[in-house]
């Protein structure tokens, strides 16, 4: 028998980061990053907005406030207790409002991202993946990478831009 191989260090912190976040919408297990707010419409008939430039500041400033972080903080967080009492519009609801408050707030962008995959909304879901992994950032791409376990995704694992981003984070 041989030993066994080390994992190159990239790719152990890589798993070393998933291990800490297991299944589902999280809470607040990783730090906020910048990624750009994507608003929402409710008329199916019209096409999925696509989110504004990479880096734009949320309106009237150029990056979210400590108080615009903590109600974002404050709102993801109730935005988890309604998923769990499984009240998923609500749930919706209250992500919506914080990356609105905090676009660079990456807990809520994800918990947002996982309920439009669940809600079989696959263009707005990836659009917030794909903003927090343009953000370059350590914990965004943590919540990307985590993406490829999260049951939630399920409806959107075989789209080809969740399977290329996926790629693209492996490879980190």
């Amino acid at each position: 028998k041989q030993p066994p191989r080390a994992l190159p260090g990239a790719l152990h912190l890589l798993l070393l980061g998933l291990l800490s976040l297991v299944g589902g919408c999280k809470g607040e297990t990783a730090p906020p990053s910048a990624a750009p707010e994507v608003k929402q419409t409710s008329d199916a008939a019209s096409p999925p907005p696509q989110p504004p430039a990479l880096g734009a500041a949320p309106a009237g400033g150029d990056a979210s406030s400590p108080e615009a972080t903590q109600q974002a903080r404050t709102l993801n967080m109730a935005g988890l207790a309604l998923r769990k009492a499984g009240n998923n519009a609500g749930a919706l609801a209250k992500y919506r409002d914080a990356v609105a408050i905090a676009p660079d707030f990456a807990p809520a962008r994800y918990n947002l991202a996982c309920e439009l995959a669940l809600a079989g909304e696959a263009d707005a879901a990836m659009g917030h993946l794909e903003a927090l992994h343009a953000t370059g950032r350590a914990d965004a791409i943590t919540f990307v990478a985590h993406a490829a376990l999260d049951t939630d995704f399920a409806k959107v694992a075989k789209d080809p831009r969740f399977e290329a981003l996926q790629a693209v984070v492996a490879f980190r």
